[in-house]
C-alpha cells in the first residue's frame, strides 16, 4: 500500500504512530507529515530542537551554539521588499531575540510590537503629527501580525542555527 494513500486516509496521533526513519519510503512519510504540520515528531529532531514556546522537548534545556547573531532587518529572504520605515532597530532586536535560546517566539513578537510603537511615539509623536503617528502605529500592527502569523519558520530557522537542546 502506498504511504501517501495511508496518510491521506488514516487519521493518526503523532505520539501513537511510529514512522520508519531509514527506509526508502520514509522521505514520503516525512513529506506527508510536513504537509499536515507534523514534520517534527522524529525523536532525533525532538532531542535537538526547541518548539515555538522556546522549550526543548524531553526535559532538555536550550543552549547557545555561540555563533554571532546576524540580522536581516525588516523582512526575510522572501520578503526583502518590506520597508523598514520607523522600525529598523526593532527588526534587528527581533532577529536577535529569535536567536536568543532562552526566549520564546511569543515573547520576541510581543517585545517587537512594544519596540515599534515606542519608536512611533519617539520619532513621529508630538503636536502636529497625529496622522503620521496613527499611520506608524497602524503599520506596526501589520508588521506584528505578520510575524505572529507567518514568523514560525523564521523562529524555527533561527533556533536551528543558533541553539540546540542538551
Amino acid at each position: 500500500m502506498r504511504l501517501d494513500l495511508i496518510f491521506s486516509t488514516l487519521a493518526f496521533s503523532a505520539t501513537a504512530f511510529a514512522l520508519p526513519t531509514e527506509t526508502k519510503g520514509s522521505a514520503l512519510a516525512f513529506e506527508a507529515l510536513g504537509a499536515i504540520g507534523l514534520q517534527d515528531i522524529s525523536p532525533r529532531s525532538d532531542l535537538t530542537r526547541r518548539d515555538d514556546t522556546g522549550r526543548c522537548r524531553w526535559g532538555r534545556r536550550p543552549e547557545s551554539l555561540g555563533l554571532p547573531h546576524e540580522s536581516n532587518g525588516c523582512g526575510s529572504k522572501s520578503t526583502h521588499w518590506v520597508p523598514e520605515m520607523w522600525y529598523g532597530s526593532c527588526c534587528d532586536a527581533h532577529d536577535a531575540c529569535y536567536a536568543d535560546c532562552g526566549q520564546s517566539k511569543r515573547a520576541c513578537d510581543d517585545a517587537f510590537i512594544v519596540c515599534m510603537q515606542r519608536n512611533c511615539h519617539d520619532q513621529v509623536g508630538g503636536l502636529g503629527h497625529g496622522e503620521e503617528l496613527q499611520n506608524c502605529i497602524g503599520a506596526s500592527a501589520i508588521y506584528w501580525a505578520s510575524v505572529r502569523l507567518l514568523g514560525g519558520r523564521a523562529f524555527s530557522d533561527a533556533t536551528d542555527k543558533y541553539c540546540r537542546c542538551v
